[in-house]
């Protein structure tokens, strides 16, 4: 089976069928850029099932965008996700650091119809999240808390206290904090 290597220079189209004939998701999407990680995923995750790794090139994918995954619908990001067999994304990433619950954080910005309360990457870093809500400087940052079972974490990045998760709106709470200039403090 070939795979579709549009996104991937001429130069580095033969490094890249190599690496999907070994097997080799991390290479093979190294091809490319990483803003044009998840386009190569995306032309190609019916060969990468096919080749048996699609778990371990949609994580590499997911977790290598530069800015984040905005662009992409979270439908379709979400529905990849639970076309993966969860095991082998769990053994992609990093062991779980312990067995649940998780209480996981999420950061957002701008205006409330802008906003991906439910998407797919958490951190368990209260810190990192109030990063993630305030680096774009857009208006209204808010963290989000949920907490989860092990069951419904797909992945994990130790490197990035990063998490893939699945989540409804039911059982998220809203951390509110003020921002003036470099304080913080918690609002609610």
């Amino acid at each position: 089976m070939m795979p579709n290597l549009d996104f991937v220079t001429s130069v580095l189209r033969s490094q890249a069928q190599q690496a999907f004939d070994a097997g080799d998701a991390f290479g093979f999407l190294m091809s490319v850029e990483s803003h044009k990680r998840m386009s190569l995923f995306a032309l190609n995750y019916r060969q990468l099932r096919e080749r048996g790794i699609y778990e371990a090139a949609l994580l590499e994918a997911l977790q290598s965008a530069k800015s984040n995954s905005r662009s992409w619908p979270l439908g379709l990001l979400k529905n990849w996700l639970q076309a993966c067999d969860r095991e082998k994304l769990l053994a992609a990433g990093d062991p779980l650091p312990h067995g649940g619950p998780f209480v996981l954080y999420r950061g957002v910005a701008g205006e409330p119809g802008h906003r991906r309360v439910c998407g797919i990457h958490w951190t368990g870093s209260l810190e990192k999240a109030i990063w993630f809500a305030t680096r774009f400087h857009l208006p209204a940052p808010a963290v989000y808390r949920v907490r989860v079972e092990a069951e419904r974490v797909w992945a994990h990045n130790e490197y990035e206290d990063e998490y893939l998760v699945i989540i409804r709106r039911t059982g998220l709470q809203r951390v509110l904090w003020t921002f003036h200039g470099s304080e913080r403090s918690q609002a609610g």
